[in-house]
């Protein structure tokens, strides 16, 4: 009877052992299950029409008005003030220009940051460092207004109906985009002017002709080209005349030194050029989210590389070349409306709203050549259809096709990075003079999450070039 029992109790246990073992293998079979619900949720790739529809949008704008306003703006020139570094002088030793006249304008050039020369109107410009130095120069005695314009040529302006000084100097010249003419006499016997005449490009070419007066004529004694007016002035120092002007860097289009121009038979030649430009940037974070050690370690990593001449407009950049993180080059994508517009027809992919959809991208560097647009980044996007392999426009979602809005950052970089299965969207943006702005963000979709936000401003110093000759 003992035996029958604990037979019976042995076989109960061994179907309870059985009960249970099948059950939490049923719930960890569950559970598995689930897991594989999320990670394919997770990883599911939406339908083409969804992720048109998400992506053509303005996106990258967007991301800008996270981050960028007006105390931002001030916060980079403090900054920028504060690193550009102590004010040292450089001039050559066998320079024909006077020590003291190169000190006087790379004084004016190191105090000029302060933004004076990047205001809108004239009247806001005329109260900058330039206009008070060139003063004290005595750069007002040799400019011509109306009044003297009529007293100098009363033959030729009596009953000519002119109205202003620039009608004068149009008339007088023969030149229709004659914008100065300034009046001195280099000697006893000399009644010389200068005349601005700009070339009427896009450009923004000038010519600047030193004459003498015979009569009613100009006979020419030497000629030369700027490659902007710059708010040019004649100015006397040591017994010679000079001509100077701001030099414009045209990429980014602002002010970044002097030229002077010593006038006389060889004036094209004898001229100097100084420029107050970055030696190196100095980078400060502002923002940062992310505890991610190998997004910070991959921003320090790329520091030096990415503020290089090869990808950065520091001022001596000529073409600068695209920068890019992870990027897939796109082999075999053919986009066919553009295969005779660009002689690089090269393709990028990467899914870097992390929705399980692969962009394409097609970027490049747009440098101006006019004084109406900046140094900025161009790139299109586009979505291939898998179904078909057909390819799509995404052409709200494109960059740079614009002009960037006075006042506004312009996107001068843009790649992707990719950290444990993330992509994050690296933007620089070049904000003014040569001050730029690292954003990064993430974008899920349609959501952006601001990451991190560095402020990359120079450590200057001068640059002197004497002799070259603008072409």
């Amino acid at each position: 009877m003992r035996k029958k029992v604990l037979k019976m109790y042995i076989y109960v246990f061994a179907i309870f052992c059985c009960a249970f073992l099948f059950c939490a293998g049923k719930t960890v079979y569950k559970s598995q299950d689930n897991l594989a619900e999320i990670g394919e949720e997770k990883c599911e790739k939406i339908d083409f029409i969804s992720a048109y529809h998400l992506l053509n949008q303005n996106l990258f704008e967007k991301s800008l008005a996270q981050w960028f306003d007006d105390s931002l703006e001030q916060e980079i020139f403090l900054y920028s003030e504060n690193v550009k570094g102590e004010f040292v002088e450089v001039r050559n030793e066998d320079s024909i220009f006077p020590k003291e006249l190169i000190v006087t304008l790379e004084k004016m050039i190191y105090q000029s940051l302060d933004s004076t020369l990047h205001k809108i109107t004239w009247e806001e410009t005329q109260q900058s460092i330039y206009f008070d130095t060139i003063r004290e120069l005595g750069a007002e005695e040799f400019e011509l207004n109306l009044e003297e314009m009529n007293d100098l040529f009363p033959a030729i302006l009596k009953n000519s109906g002119v109205e202003s000084v620039y009608d004068a100097y149009k008339l007088i010249s023969g030149e229709e985009n004659c914008e100065e003419i300034f009046h001195f006499q280099m000697a006893n016997d000399q009644d010389n002017y200068l005349l601005v005449v700009n070339s009427g490009g896009s450009a923004g070419t000038v010519n600047v002709r030193l004459t003498k007066r015979v009569e009613d004529e100009f006979i020419l004694i030497s000629e030369f080209q700027t490659s902007n007016s710059g708010y040019g002035r004649v100015i006397r120092f040591d017994n010679d005349f000079y001509y100077v002007f701001l030099e414009y860097n045209y990429n980014l289009k602002n002010y970044d030194g002097v030229r002077i121009y010593r006038l006389g038979n060889n004036s094209e030649k004898e001229n100097l050029k100084i420029k107050y430009l970055p030696e190196s940037y100095i980078w400060k974070n502002i923002y940062n989210t992310s505890e991610e050690a190998e997004l910070n370690s991959y921003i320090e990593n790329i520091k030096a590389e990415l503020t290089s001449d090869k990808y950065l407009e520091n001022g001596k950049m000529e073409e600068a070349e695209v920068f890019y993180g992870d990027e897939e080059e796109a082999e075999g994508f053919i986009v066919p409306a553009n295969e005779e517009l660009y002689f690089s027809n090269e393709y990028y992919m990467i899914d870097f709203a992390n929705m399980g959809v692969p962009v394409y991208m097609r970027k490049s560097s747009f440098i101006p050549s006019s004084y109406r647009d900046i140094w900025h980044l161009r790139s299109s996007f586009y979505l291939q259809n898998p179904e078909d392999d057909s390819i799509t426009e995404l052409d709200k979602l494109e960059i740079g096709y614009s002009a960037t809005s006075v006042g506004k950052p312009a996107l001068v970089q843009m790649w992707f990075k990719e950290i444990k299965g993330q992509i994050y969207t690296c933007c620089l943006y070049h904000v003014s003079d040569y001050n730029y702005v690292l954003n990064v963000f993430l974008l899920e979709r349609e959501e952006i999450t601001r990451i991190r936000t560095d402020m990359i401003c120079p450590k200057r110093h001068f640059n002197l070039i004497e002799g070259e000759v603008y072409h």
